[in-house]
């Protein structure tokens, strides 16, 4: 597991202050914690034996980091804060947060940046040929965006606050003041269940 730890309240007693901001990865299990990174981070994502993170570049800017699983071979991939939502075969999509919302693609191999789609979109996924994203600009329900025709479908008009894309189903949290869930949906948009009521 990979995580980023943000601040600890557990160590308590003998006055003692613990420092324990940064990057970390352990067994599936938890145990065996180790620290790769002592840097502030956002957002990370593991891409075959590489860790693309956020970090602060100075007070206001923040970029897209890298360095390898055992938390060496550090170096910065993009001046820009890219949200690494996504990756496949050794291609970021994102959404770009510092001009627009756009989707974007970042070819780890070359650093290269191309914008893929001029649409509002949020957390992109890869799945199968199709990039699914929450629609900005239709109160956040659940689309995709098929890469070889360029046609975007609508999964589900429900607002979502959160998404999971398996081999299967989609699994989300369903945004509502009076009647929020979480549910499932084929990766066509057929067969929406409901799950669980209430906000998970």
């Amino acid at each position: 597991l990979y995580y980023y730890m943000p601040d600890s309240t557990a160590s308590t007693g003998l006055g003692f202050v613990r420092r324990v901001v940064g990057i970390y990865r352990s067994t599936k299990k938890g145990t065996s914690a180790q620290t790769l990174s002592r840097d502030p981070a956002g957002r990370l994502l593991l891409c075959g034996n590489t860790i693309y993170y956020q970090t602060a570049a100075d007070a206001t800017t923040w970029n897209l980091s890298a360095m390898d699983t055992t938390g060496k071979n550090k170096t910065v991939m993009h001046d820009q804060s890219i949200n690494p939502a996504s990756c496949h075969n050794g291609i970021i999509y994102y959404a770009n947060m510092q001009d627009n919302h756009f989707l974007y693609m970042l070819d780890t191999a070359t650093g290269t940046s191309t914008q893929l789609l001029k649409y509002n979109v949020w957390d992109p996924v890869y799945a199968n040929g199709l990039i699914y994203f929450m629609d900005m600009e239709h109160n956040y329900r659940l689309c995709s965006y098929d890469l070889s025709d360029g046609e975007v479908t609508v999964i589900t008009s429900d607002r979502i606050d959160f998404y999971n894309v398996t081999s299967d189903y989609i699994y989300y949290q369903k945004s509502s003041t009076t009647s929020p869930a979480l549910k499932r949906i084929r990766l066509d948009g057929s067969h929406e269940e409901l799950i669980a009521e209430g906000n998970y």
